[in-house]
């Protein structure tokens, strides 16, 4: 019987196409697929590339073990001590003042109440005493007559009725409007929250870092939908945004501002064209709304000024450069908006009246080629 021909057109004959072969070698079964790494692999390394997976899994759950002591610990930090020692140590002070504030009003009153620190009583001791020296030269000499007698009984009565007076109402106690104490207040920082999100883009995932709001990316010369949400999940899709110009009068720095302000900070780069920065109620439109709205509150950037309740108002110097980098802190808890100037270490801060400007909040950009006011 002849040897049957055997070539490679012959194996293949016997194999299905596929283009899913492992990644690990030339076995063509790749029959697992993996949608962390997006790799076809056979069941051998299958098996073998889900063993880092599980000592990687193993070393997040130890690391997640350790905040759990980190927070335990943290009341007992050295900052901690620092800083309740500075409240034992202002409280030490505070009731020091006090007491020496006491004493000191003690010491007066009694004072004052033994005529030595009173000028009034110890002026009427000092008449009273000359009286009663004319009296007896009077008495031994007999050298007085009718008007003598008449203004030593007017001057008694005198002298009685200031006695009555500086007895009843010779002090009193008035406390101080500026108080002597500063109070000590223990003020929580407002720390942005900052959390590493995903983008998904086809089968590549590429790292990007943002605050509390999901952003927009989009690639060079790309129209395609990107997935994007955080901890791996790509369970939402949005349509892409264009890409942000160099030239654009605000440039992101860190978050996407688009929609309602969420509490959180939001980064921005100013150029030349941009002349205002600040929120307006989502409740009011955007488009063509004047800056004096009751509805706006911020900052203007090419003079020193804010708008807020409906009026501009001049004040400090705002001290807003093209090219500077402002920070925009929002919070809705405590009713406030702050900007910071990174660039130049200034702070402004304005409290929000939720009667003008109701809460969701969005941001208000205004720029030089806005043809309103």
């Amino acid at each position: 019987m002849p040897t049957p021909v055997v070539d490679s057109n012959c194996c293949a004959f016997f194999e299905p196409p596929s283009d899913y072969g492992c990644s690990q070698c030339d076995n063509q079964m790749g029959i697992f697929t993996c949608h962390g790494c997006c790799k076809a692999f056979c069941p051998q390394h299958a098996v073998e590339h889900r063993a880092p997976l599980k000592v990687r899994l193993d070393n997040i759950i130890v690391e997640n073990q350790k905040l759990d002591t980190h927070i335990e610990t943290e009341k007992h930090s050295d900052e901690y001590i620092k800083l309740k020692q500075e409240i034992d140590d202002w409280e030490e002070k505070s009731i020091e003042k006090i007491k020496q504030a006491a004493a000191e009003a003690r010491q007066k009153l009694s004072d004052i109440d033994s005529g030595y620190g009173n000028s009034q009583i110890r002026r009427i001791n000092d008449c009273r005493e000359v009286l009663t020296a004319r009296l007896k030269k009077a008495e031994a000499n007999d050298d007085y007559h009718e008007q003598h007698l008449t203004y030593w009984e007017q001057f008694l009565e005198d002298l009685r009725q200031n006695y009555i007076r500086l007895q009843s109402n010779f002090v009193r106690i008035e406390f101080c409007t500026r108080p002597f104490i500063a109070k000590l207040l223990v003020v929580e920082n407002a720390v942005a929250t900052r959390f590493t999100k995903w983008c998904y883009y086809q089968k590549d995932c590429v790292q990007t870092t943002a605050l509390r709001q999901s952003q927009y990316f989009q690639e060079e010369n790309c129209s395609e939908t990107l997935y994007i949400s955080p901890c791996g999940q790509a369970t939402e899709v949005y349509q892409p945004l264009p890409k942000p110009a160099i030239q654009s009068p605000v440039e992101v720095l860190d978050s996407n501002y688009a929609g309602a302000l969420q509490t959180g900070e939001y980064r921005f780069c100013l150029t030349k064209d941009c002349r205002f920065i600040g929120i307006i109620s989502k409740n009011v439109s955007q488009k063509k709304t004047p800056l004096n709205t009751p509805s706006v509150f911020g900052w203007s950037t090419t003079e020193d000024a804010i708008y807020r309740d409906g009026y501009r108002q001049f004040g400090p110097p705002n001290d807003l450069q093209p090219g500077d980098t402002v920070s925009l802190l929002i919070s809705s808890e405590q009713q406030l908006i702050r900007l910071i100037n990174l660039t130049r270490k200034r702070t402004h801060e304005l409290h929000i009246d939720l009667n003008k400007c109701p809460l969701p909040w969005q941001l208000k950009i205004a720029f030089t080629s806005d043809n309103y006011e």
